[in-house]
C-alpha cells in the first residue's frame, strides 16, 4: 500500500511540543468550523496525535516564552532551545546531551545556571513536569 503524501506548507523552523499542541488544536477546530469533511482515518490520526502531544507537553506556550527570555543570554541555537523546551532538563548531564559542544562553549557554572533557570522558571510559572 502506497501513501500519497504532499507537503502543503514548507517548514520554516523548529516547532516545540507546546506549539505543535496548539497548531493541532487550532487545525481541528478550523476544519470543523469551515464545514470541510475529512476522511475518518485522517481525522482519527490527527486526534490521536493531538492526544499524544497534549500528554507529552511538559510546559505551556506561556512558560516557553518566559524560559526562552531567561535563556537568551546563553545564545543557544534554535534547535537547542526547542529541545530544552520539549525535554525540560533537570540535570546538567541532560544539557550536555542537548547542547552541541557544550563543554567548550560553556563553563560548568553556566551549565548549572541554565539548569537552575529552567527549573526555577518551570516552578514559578506552574510547570506540569511529569
Amino acid at each position: 500500500m502506497s501513501l500519497n503524501l504532499k507537503v502543503h506548507k514548507q517548514c520554516i523552523g523548529f516547532v516545540s511540543t507546546p506549539e505543535l499542541r496548539q497548531i493541532l488544536k487550532d487545525n481541528v477546530k478550523e476544519r470543523w468550523k469551515s464545514g470541510k469533511k475529512m476522511q475518518q482515518v485522517a481525522f482519527n490520526i490527527e486526534k490521536e496525535l493531538q492526544r499524544y502531544v497534549h500528554a507529552s507537553a511538559r510546559i505551556t506556550p506561556k512558560q516557553c516564552e518566559e524560559l526562552l527570555g531567561r535563556l537568551a543570554k546563553f545564545e543557544l541555537t534554535q534547535s537547542e532551545s526547542v529541545q530544552i523546551l520539549n525535554l525540560v532538563p533537570s540535570q546538567e548531564v541532560e544539557l550536555y546531551n542537548i547542547i552541541e559542544d557544550a563543554a567548550n562553549r560553556y563553563t560548568e557554572q553556566e551549565i548549572e545556571e541554565m539548569v537552575e533557570v529552567i527549573q526555577t522558571c518551570v516552578q514559578e510559572t506552574g510547570g506540569r513536569r511529569h
